[in-house]
């Protein structure tokens, strides 16, 4: 019986120095199949070097030589080029940071149109009380806290003759100077 026992015992030794072979290159066509499967992967999910760059980007509007107290800047991509649509609000000392989203602070690199919107009325577009000849009561330019109106084609991309280049070689900072 333990001659039986030690025979079974060999043959099993035997049985899985020949599996060891086959488990080995079993497992190793397996790692080899799932490492490609990951390397083809990963260039189909849009990786670091798709996503555009950015440049932080802030400075003041002025209006005939004071601060623009309120509104916001609107950069617009020419074109089909690339880039993306960005706003900064300015601030009551004329002062605005640009974003791309809540979440993305600056602009992309491209060429933008700009275009500066207020919470008042274009001048071309203001409204005339005929008793007061200024706004009427409840408009946004009768309120002195309100910001100014300013000229109508700076609202307009095609008018406003404000432009920007974003790219590696960009300050970081941009002027921007209205005037009548």
């Amino acid at each position: 019986m333990n001659q039986t026992l030690f025979l079974r015992f060999l043959s099993r030794i035997e049985r899985s120095k020949q599996a060891a072979p086959l488990r080995c290159i079993a497992f190793r066509v397996s790692a080899g199949v799932l490492l490609s499967c990951a390397a083809a992967l990963s260039g189909c999910s849009g990786g670091a070097g798709d996503a555009p760059d950015y440049v932080p980007i802030s400075g003041t509007v002025t209006y005939n030589g004071q601060p623009l107290t309120s509104g916001r800047v609107q950069y617009t991509p020419v074109g089909q080029g690339k880039g993306h649509s960005a706003t900064g609000m300015i601030d009551p000392d004329g002062s605005f940071e640009m974003s791309s989203s809540a979440s993305i602070p600056g602009v992309a690199f491209g060429e933008y149109m700009i275009t500066i919107h207020t919470d008042g009325t274009p001048t071309g577009a203001t409204p005339m009380d005929s008793e007061t000849g200024g706004p009427p009561p409840g408009h946004p330019g009768a309120d002195s806290n309100a910001a100014p109106t300013i000229p109508e084609k700076y609202t307009v991309g095609a008018t406003s003759g404000l432009t920007d280049t974003v790219d590696e070689n960009h300050s970081g900072t941009k002027t921007i100077e209205l005037s009548d």
